[in-house]
């Protein structure tokens, strides 16, 4: 019988040290607990949802209105986890 890897292959970490502002921390950290995830995994979350939103709003200048309308709608489906399709 095949073997068959139901788990996708996780994205390779990178350690780094980060300073953050004291008054952002501890919202950060009730945001985390409220998602019920780590602060790490709470900031890569963050932070890749920064990445998207900005590499979408960088692409849109080159899209009809049309085309743009369906990359926002995609955008805000991503931002919340959710699945897209056109």
């Amino acid at each position: 019988m095949k073997k068959v890897d139901l788990l996708p292959d996780k994205p390779k970490k990178e350690k780094v040290s980060l300073t953050i502002d004291g008054g952002l921390l501890p919202k950060l950290m009730s945001f985390a607990q409220e998602d019920d995830r780590s602060l790490s995994s709470y900031i890569n979350l963050v932070l890749r949802n920064h990445v998207i939103q900005r590499e979408l709003r960088e692409s849109r200048a080159d899209q009809s209105p049309e085309e743009a309308k369906h990359t926002h709608r995609a955008a805000g489906m991503v931002a919340e986890n959710k699945p897209y399709s056109v």
